[in-house]
């Protein structure tokens, strides 16, 4: 019987997404908020699963008065979270 493996995202993916994520930090940390939210949304795009990148999204909405997002991000990461 063959073993049964999960599928695992394309290597190419996990490079993006890894790469989103660490530009996403690097400009959150240098205070360019709006080039840091635009990496977390490019790294919640290829991976819709990624806790760590909603939670940072939510903080960067609520930091720019985007309230609404801010919520959906950190219900999102909740979400996530549970499963």
């Amino acid at each position: 019987m063959p073993s049964v493996e999960p599928d695992l995202p394309k290597t190419e993916n996990v490079d993006r997404v890894a790469d989103a994520y660490s530009r996403g930090n690097f400009c959150m940390q240098a205070g360019n908020d709006a080039e840091a939210i635009t990496a977390f949304e490019e790294a919640v795009k290829i991976d819709p699963n990624f806790t760590e990148a909603w939670q940072n999204l939510a903080v960067l909405y609520e930091k720019l008065g985007q309230e609404k997002k801010a919520v959906e991000a950190f219900r999102r990461s909740k979400k996530i979270a549970k499963q």
